[in-house]
């Protein structure tokens, strides 16, 4: 029977030397004069991931690990997240606590242009640092270019927001939008450190919806996460004991790493399906699908957004995808899944969304032997079973997907936003009251639809009361549907 393994998380800064022409370096070290909040976990603490039975990792895999920043703990997550930067990074943390106030007195915008100054991100040197400072520009940038009190998302990012932003994305090598990655990724906490990282018990740093609905929304891929990293543990090591003589070969351990690999995969599953306790459908479609668009295919955006500063020519990047993250992407490369050309394409173009580490590691995988290659080989039945079986929970895993895009976006643009309106009614009027209090507020709106093309406001007419997106393509700028199957059917013919 597999146990739970208990393992010692410690959320301590780290601070590690940038070099531009190389990944940054992984590993934790101490640093004078980093200004964080205390530590989730105290020396004298444990926190537990529930994860099964460990492993002992062969030498060669952590060694890759360390390499391309990847945790045996938690997978593709950061381990030891910095929570707060430096004081003079100060404004940027209370914009971000402040964000869904200030986004209902419709005074986001106005305190961004008039409060906000430039604020040199030079100091930021160690890749959690910037990932925390990326993860609020983040949510800063798509409230401000998303915000729902004006006619449609603003052409222009401030300069105050524009330029640290893709500065400090561009050291890190990943592109400025509100990425899956950045949004959940960076930016988990726990309500209690003493309890384990159950879906329950985390919390994102950064919201953009006052109730759990943002929240959830974003926790449950950080749950999957940690829950995949006995996946990627176990096929690393099924990789590894593949590559030597057949003669070495284990064939219980191997069979034992698949059964892991596919009981995670399961319970990967059970996370996702669970969308629905802390998030209406309605409410992510028309309320909070329109902060995860990006700049590409928007219709709301036909020229790109401008990042002040940096480019008078609009940027074109894609929005918040779950397919920004290296958990499927690793799985299909070693098993391999053979994507229709279309597929492999896109999800190449998705690679420049995900931490430059994770992309050297798929690149990895890519120019490596395969799992199917060296099974077929071997001839081992019992194998081969057991590959299957983890296929399968695999193929669970992707229709339910399925299942979820469907009630979460497919069935909700068939209504109106109108009808979603009317259940926030009394957030409106609240609203409202605030905005009376400001004189230079339905003025301010007045400049900023008279500002935008009318080319653009005729397309917000048409297409903006649908979270400014076609009902079948994702904010991440792809037919979804057709994209969602074809992987689903490709991963299933994989199977021996």
């Amino acid at each position: 029977m597999l146990k739970h393994q208990i393992y010692i998380l410690k959320h301590t800064p780290i601070n590690t030397a940038i070099n531009e022409d190389e990944a940054l370096n992984c590993e934790t070290s101490s640093s004078e004069g980093e200004s964080i909040e205390s530590s989730l976990v105290s020396d004298s603490e444990e926190q537990v991931f529930d994860v099964y039975e460990k492993m002992e990792l062969p030498a060669a895999v952590k060694e890759l690990y360390k390499r391309f920043c990847i945790s045996e703990k938690v997978g593709f997550l950061i381990e030891n997240p910095v929570r707060k930067l430096p004081e003079q990074f100060a404004k940027w943390e209370e914009l971000a606590k402040n964000v869904v106030d200030l986004l209902e007195k419709n005074r986001f915008r106005k305190t961004i242009e008039e409060e906000l100054k430039i604020i040199d991100d030079s100091v930021l040197q160690s890749r959690e640092e910037m990932f925390h400072a990326a993860a609020i520009l983040t949510h800063i940038g798509a409230a401000y270019v998303n915000d729902q009190n004006f006619g449609g998302p603003a052409q222009v990012l401030p300069a105050q927001i524009a330029v640290p932003w893709f500065n400090i994305c561009s050291r890190l090598k990943i592109h400025p939008t509100l990425t899956n990655y950045i949004a959940a990724n960076c930016n988990w906490d726990l309500h209690d450190s003493s309890k384990p990282a159950e879906l329950d018990n985390l919390k994102a740093i950064t919201s953009l919806t006052r109730n759990r609905a943002y929240e959830w929304f974003m926790m449950i891929p950080v749950r999957m996460e940690i829950q995949n990293a006995p996946v990627l543990n176990s096929l690393m090591s099924i990789r590894h004991i593949l590559q030597l003589s057949v003669k070495e070969w284990d064939e219980d351990t191997i069979v034992n790493n698949f059964k892991r690999a596919e009981i995670s995969l399961r319970e990967m599953t059970t996370t996702l399906m669970r969308m629905r306790d802390h998030l209406d459908p309605m409410e992510f479609y028309h309320g909070m699908r329109p902060y995860l668009a990006g700049s590409y295919n928007n219709p709301g955006l036909p020229n790109g957004l401008i990042f002040e500063g940096v480019s008078a020519e609009g940027k074109r990047f894609i929005g918040g995808s779950a397919a920004q993250t290296a958990i499927t992407p690793s799985m299909d490369a070693m098993i391999p899944v053979k994507h229709h050309q279309a597929v492999v394409d896109y999800n190449l173009k998705l690679r420049h969304y995900i931490p430059k580490e994770h992309r050297e590691f798929l690149e990895y995988l890519d120019n490596g032997p395969t799992l199917t290659d060296m099974i077929a080989e071997s001839e081992n039945e019992v194998i081969c079973e057991a590959f299957n079986n983890f296929i399968d929970a695999y193929v669970h895993m992707r229709s339910s997907h399925i299942t979820i895009v469907t009630s979460f976006i497919v069935l909700p643009a068939s209504s109106k936003k109108e009808d979603f309106l009317k259940t926030q009614s009394k957030r409106k009027d609240q609203s409202e009251q605030f905005v009376d209090d400001d004189p230079d507020s339905s003025a301010a709106q007045k400049k900023e639809k008279e500002e935008v093309p009318e080319e653009v406001r005729r397309m917000q007419r048409r297409k903006y009361s649908r979270s400014h997106s076609l009902s079948d393509v994702g904010t991440g700028g792809t037919p979804f549907m057709v994209y969602l199957k074809s992987i689903r059917d490709a991963t299933d013919a994989a199977k021996l």
